[in-house]
């Protein structure tokens, strides 16, 4: 399983924890993973950059570890 990552680095490269990335699974906010719990590097890359486009995902609610206002 080489150059596959876990669905649990999207949680560590955005800063919000499993739960988080189980319900935007589970809402179809981002794909299910590719193979058991593992994400192609493509699909990570362009799932870690929807995200970061979409700036009020991470900063609404709980997930404000990379809110920018102070």
């Amino acid at each position: 399983m080489a150059n596959l990552l876990k669905k649990e680095h999207i949680g560590e490269k955005l800063g919000i924890s499993l739960a988080t990335v189980n319900n935007w699974i589970k809402t179809q906010v981002i794909p299910p993973p590719d193979i058991l719990d593992h994400y192609s590097q493509s699909t990570f890359v362009s799932i870690i950059n929807g995200i970061k486009d979409e700036p009020s995902r991470l900063n609404s609610r709980a997930n404000r570890s990379l809110l920018e206002k102070k």
